[in-house]
């Protein structure tokens, strides 16, 4: 049951990158940010997993709550019964050179030739 919420999830936020990037306001999943809003039981099935690795993004956030209705031109996604949200914005900061995800410009490090972020900075053992 949790992989099946995990995965309806997912899709959801990818089918929202896909309208992103369609209308040109996001390049790829990596340049984004990605805010779930779900029922608590989707919210849960999240826990000790990290959204941004499941979705192929480089930042997200999963909160258990109604999907925000606003008119201050941000696209909402949300799925057929309307309980379960969708916010894509860009991501903020600096893309590593090693990942390709956009961290917080404070986490990155000239390493290697290049600009890495914290994560790729333990992964090569220098962390």
């Amino acid at each position: 049951r949790r992989i099946q919420q995990v995965r309806s999830a997912r899709n959801l936020v990818l089918s929202a990158l896909e309208g992103e990037r369609v209308a040109g306001r996001v390049k790829s999943s990596l340049a984004a940010e990605a805010h779930l809003y779900a029922p608590k039981a989707i919210a849960d099935a999240f826990h000790g997993l990290t959204p941004a690795d499941i979705f192929i993004t480089s930042q997200a956030e999963v909160a258990h709550a109604k999907p925000p209705k606003t008119d201050k031109g941000i696209t909402i996604y949300t799925d057929d019964e309307g309980d379960m949200g969708v916010v894509i914005n860009k991501a903020q900061g600096e893309k590593c050179d090693r990942c390709w995800k956009i961290q917080p410009s404070k986490e990155m490090k000239d390493l290697l030739g290049g600009r890495v972020c914290g994560r790729c900075q333990g992964v090569v053992g220098v962390a």
